[in-house]
């Protein structure tokens, strides 16, 4: 074996593992859901992310207390690894999030596909803030997977 397929065998199974952490992330996020069973202070409510023309549903969005659900829709097709969510929302917006208010996320994907992001002790105003980046990052990405 090469040492040039042995880097690349080694990347494919870095990769594999990434994305089993991330599905591992996403099982415990619904299991600690489920344990906490805890009433919300403020009633859920859900809106939908459309593109910056208003004409596509990219996502739909759940608030719940201290909790923004972004729950990509069926026809939108999102590569879980594009760079505008893995160079951009995550790095960017996401990890200063965490760093600067506790925001903890985690994101869920169905084989290669991102199916959902979930944002915990989310800061009330947050959502509103970081709304625009998401969309942007859904559409870019989008775009990729559309060419």
């Amino acid at each position: 074996m090469s040492e040039e397929t042995f880097i690349e065998a080694v990347k494919v199974l870095r990769d594999d593992l990434s994305k089993l952490s991330e599905e591992l992330k996403a099982t415990i996020t619904l299991i600690d859901t489920i344990l906490e069973k805890r009433t919300p202070a403020k009633p859920e409510s859900v809106e939908n992310l459309i593109d910056k023309t208003g004409e596509k549903l990219l996502a739909e969005i759940i608030l719940n207390d201290d909790t923004v659900t972004i729950t990509t829709v069926q026809k939108l097709q999102v590569k879980a690894n594009d760079p505008a969510l893995r160079r951009f929302l995550l790095p960017s917006v996401l990890d200063k999030l965490k760093k600067k208010h506790g925001v903890e996320y985690y994101v869920e994907t169905k084989g290669e596909l991102l199916h959902r992001i979930v944002l915990k002790n989310m800061p009330e105003g947050e959502w509103e803030r970081i709304e625009g980046a998401v969309r942007w990052t859904f559409e870019k990405a989008h775009e990729r997977m559309s060419t």
